[in-house]
């Protein structure tokens, strides 16, 4: 669907209320922040991103996507392994505890608003992969598409809906029932990173996991 078909099924849905109403530029904010929870909370390709970076003999901090809302991986191409994750603790203690000039290849990295400081400095050149979220796009024109799969289109309807009566009628009985009927439609529904996992897991029964029958519908995670 695009944003002019996406604006006719939510219109129809809140129960048709007039252009002097609800005018069009309104149910395109509640689509765009539906398109952008929705992308932010379950795992999709299409929010995903991949960029590289060539390290610098000496310099320890390099500069993210200006899209980049989340790091996934970071990956030395160059040396063929993943790096580490530190938090701000770790890091201080390293500071703490090695000598802060001490040079190589990186190892770990810590992320820093829009830039992530490699560890220990990079001794030379070396290519960095970051696998990364991205921030969708904000759908403008009635011919613009959403940037997740067809397949969640209408899920981003149904969403947008909880939003209406959330934002704009402060309706908490219909909210409610909104979101209700979103969480039941995406309960089951899987995205196209859980369908392809299923090649993956094919044969591997995880004792813990094979008799929950409840589909989490928490946030994404790093692979």
């Amino acid at each position: 669907m695009n944003l002019g078909e996406m604006q006719l099924q939510l219109r129809a849905r809140i129960g048709n209320p007039t252009a002097t109403d609800t005018p069009n530029s309104n149910l395109t904010a509640l689509i765009n922040q539906s398109l952008h929870d929705v992308a932010d909370r379950f795992r999709f390709h299409k929010a995903r991103k991949r960029c590289r970076f060539t390290t610098v003999a000496g310099q320890t901090g390099y500069g993210l996507p200006a899209d980049c809302t989340v790091v996934l991986r970071l990956q030395d191409v160059t040396n063929f392994r993943k790096l580490v994750k530190v938090g701000d603790r770790d890091y201080a203690t390293r500071l703490n505890d090695i000598e802060p000039a001490t040079w190589g290849h990186p190892e770990k990295y810590l992320r820093y608003r829009d830039s992530v400081d490699l560890i220990p400095v990079p001794n030379g050149e070396y290519v960095i992969e970051v696998f990364y979220k991205y921030d969708v796009v904000d759908l403008v024109a009635d011919a613009d598409t959403p940037g997740i799969p067809p397949t969640w289109h209408y899920g981003l309807v149904m969403y947008a809906k909880y939003l209406y009566y959330t934002q704009e009628q402060n309706d908490q009985p219909k909210a409610v029932l909104a979101y209700e009927a979103f969480q039941l439609w995406a309960k089951d529904k899987p995205t196209e990173i859980d369908e392809e996992s299923v090649d993956i897991d094919t044969g591997v029964v995880i004792p813990t996991l094979a008799n929950d029958p409840v589909r989490r519908l928490d946030f994404d995670h790093s692979d």
